[in-house]
């Protein structure tokens, strides 16, 4: 293997670390968008059922 090689190679795997790396950051932000997401389709979820609630009770008074 050449010093060329050596270098060409080298090259390659920095390119490859700043993708990975690009591709790393991207999956986080993504990982948080789904959480807050499912957050909010909780928090929706538990309004609606203690609403639900709320009317039960008062339709049982």
């Amino acid at each position: 293997m050449s010093q060329q090689d050596i270098g060409e190679t080298y090259k390659q795997i920095n390119e490859a670390e700043k993708r990975a790396d690009a591709l790393e950051k991207m999956l986080d932000q993504l990982d948080a968008k789904m959480d807050s997401i499912l957050q909010e389709t909780e928090s929706i979820n538990k309004v609606d059922t203690n609403g639900k609630e709320a009317a039960d009770a008062e339709k049982k008074d």
